[in-house]
């Protein structure tokens, strides 16, 4: 995404709290990552001055431990930062329906005990070298990060994969980091947006893998244990199952002899993992809830490509066209000429066997009838009565999207969508971490490392038939899932 229509800003920060609730940050997300999502951490220290020749990266280097464990290094030598990302497969669709939830607590425990560190014992010690730790999950994989100035590299990479392999995951941190979830769940179904998102996931995937909340839900998460999440550990961090990808100024055998130090003694496993990312087929649903609220929302999309599919550019750029930035179709058509909403934008997010396009905007029934009080239009279904002006507002949400079906995307706006994205992309890449994860995504994803580079330049290939084709290809049949405010609701 990678998780690539990556990252947007003014508009996608609504989305973000949208999508909060409902994915993870796929991280790159044609979406997000967004969010980009949410891995990197400010670079430390200050950096190490080299001269130009110096301070040219050498290309990514893909290893292997006897284990089986993937060790991918990249030496950047303009600064002192080294940074580690260690992805794991799978990520919440491994969940069981009864246990919905468990991957994501055991992410959040993870850090918060080994059998020889207490939780304290572990932040401190980080914090006492300035050293940064986090952890986020996903549908496709768990993420474990870690970033240091190199001269503590051996000290906190001992504590990262003590971490990593040997997390205790105490009761009573369960008992808080489970409240934790269950608060967020609550707040995700009280907020509007984020609680039409979740219904819009149900209509587009059913109750499949991907239409379930990654953070669970109450009747689920309350009853996991301890033993689910050291299962879910064992399940997931397994040396086949494994991608380590370290980013800075060290030498690929300073890389590989720090990653056989503490990772090599990690067992292969004797019956390697198998996984069934058989496609999710493609429904048309429609969900609805009435609410007491002022304004309504609306989310509509289709089912589109798992990731590294041929189509994956061109529908980022359309995404990029409709729903990212102020100068997007939606934002300008519907909010700023029309007046409409008070939260329109559009998302593309891509997972290992899936794939998502929608568009959403939030407005008020007073807003529309504003509107086509101004505008003098008379619709029969609202003057019938078969229709509200919730109905009304998709109806001219989802026309936006359709005219990349009919109507050439001029050349000004494709390559004004297009720079948007790949800029992303790239300041996505300022910093060791985030480089650090995006390699280890890609490689995690089956694409390779070599794709990271490529990436970009498929963006800036796509042309306005690329956008045609895909756009009669994929954005038919739409799902939607709308929350009416209760005044109107018929």
């Amino acid at each position: 995404m990678p998780p690539i229509g990556v990252l947007c800003r003014l508009v996608l920060l609504p989305l973000l709290v949208l999508l909060a609730g409902c994915t993870a940050l796929q991280r790159p997300r044609i979406e997000k990552p967004p969010g980009a999502e949410k891995n990197t951490a400010p670079v430390l220290g200050s950096p190490v001055l080299t001269s130009p020749a110096q301070q040219e990266p050498a290309p990514p280097m893909l290893s292997r431990l006897p284990n089986n464990l993937t060790v991918i290094h990249k030496r950047v030598p303009s600064n002192s930062i080294v940074a580690v990302t260690c992805l794991a497969q799978p990520g919440a669709v491994s969940d069981p329906e009864e246990k919905l939830g468990r991957t994501h607590l055991m992410g959040r425990v993870l850090s918060k005990g080994t059998k020889s560190r207490s939780s304290d014992e572990i932040a401190e010690t980080l914090e006492g070298m300035g050293a940064r730790f986090g952890c986020s999950d996903s549908y496709d994989y768990v993420a474990v990060s870690m970033q240091c100035v190199r001269e503590d590299l051996d000290d906190a990479f001992a504590v990262y994969a003590d971490v990593l392999l040997h997390p205790s995951f105490p009761i009573e941190e369960i008992r808080t980091e489970k409240q934790k979830v269950l608060a967020a769940i609550r707040a995700r179904d009280d907020q509007t947006p984020s609680a039409t998102m979740k219904m819009f996931r149900r209509a587009l995937f059913g109750p499949g893998k991907y239409g379930r909340p990654i953070e669970g839900e109450p009747v689920t998460v309350q009853y996991l244990t301890q033993t689910d999440l050291m299962e879910a550990h064992a399940n997931i961090f397994r040396p086949e199952n494994m991608v380590l990808s370290i980013v800075g100024d060290i030498s690929g055998e300073e890389a590989m002899a720090l990653a056989k130090r503490y990772l090599g003694g990690l067992p292969a496993s004797e019956a390697p993992t198998a996984f069934s990312f058989a496609s999710v087929p493609p429904r048309s649903g429609n969900e609805e809830a009435v609410r007491d609220v002022e304004q309504g929302f609306v989310a509509m999309g289709t089912y589109t490509c798992s990731l590294g599919d041929p189509d994956g550019p061109a529908l980022d750029v359309a995404g990029a066209i409709l729903g990212q930035g102020m100068s997007a179709r939606l934002f300008r058509e519907l909010r700023d000429e029309r007046g409409l909403a008070y939260m329109v934008g559009a998302f593309n997010t891509r997972y290992r066997d899936a794939g998502t396009f929608g568009a959403y905007i939030g407005t008020s029934p007073e807003a529309v009838r504003a509107y086509l009080d101004r505008e003098k239009i008379v619709d029969p279904l609202l003057e019938e009565g078969t229709a509200t002006e919730m109905d009304w507002a998709g109806r001219a949400l989802w026309a936006e999207v359709e005219r990349l079906r009919t109507e050439p995307v001029p050349l000004d706006e494709l390559d004004r969508a297009k720079a948007y994205l790949v800029g992303g992309y790239l300041r996505g890449h300022e910093t060791n971490a985030s480089q650090s994860h995006y390699l280890a995504y890609w490689h995690l994803m089956g694409l390779g490392i070599e794709y990271d580079a490529r990436y970009p330049e498929e963006l800036r290939a796509v042309t306005s038939r690329d956008i045609m084709r895909v756009a009669n290809k994929y954005f038919v049949a739409p799902s939607t899932a709308i929350t009416r405010p209760l005044r109107t609701a018929q």
